[in-house]
């Protein structure tokens, strides 16, 4: 079947995409600091990103998992906001990735991930 219309096929597919985006709303994504107390999530995307990409990483998985409860919950008590930015990226409200940023301070202007 072919466009008729005078714009030619352009017309069809941004009406097709119009259409697609009325009816596939987009998903809410924020990218915020992690708070001290969302350490089990901290634990479940590092271990998850550990899994998926272990070369990534100068720990392994089996350390990361062996690591006891107050290990992980260190990881995010007492940093300073000054120097480190352990991020979270959520997808609709639940976590879907992190990073975390660190500033050193002879570098103030160089952010290391």
């Amino acid at each position: 079947m072919r466009c008729r219309l005078p714009s030619g096929c352009a017309a069809c597919q941004s009406l097709m995409v119009n259409v697609w985006r009325d009816l596939s709303p987009m998903p809410d994504i924020r990218v915020r600091v992690f708070r001290s107390s969302e350490w089990h999530s901290y634990r479940e995307l590092r271990l998850r990103a550990l899994a998926d990409s272990p070369n990534a990483f100068a720990t392994t998985y089996a350390d990361a998992a062996a690591q006891s409860d107050e290990q992980w919950a260190s990881r995010l008590a007492g940093l300073s906001a000054e120097t480190d930015l352990p991020l979270v990226a959520e997808v609709d409200g639940e976590p879907a990735g992190m990073a975390w940023g660190t500033i050193h301070p002879p570098e103030r202007d160089t952010a290391h991930p």
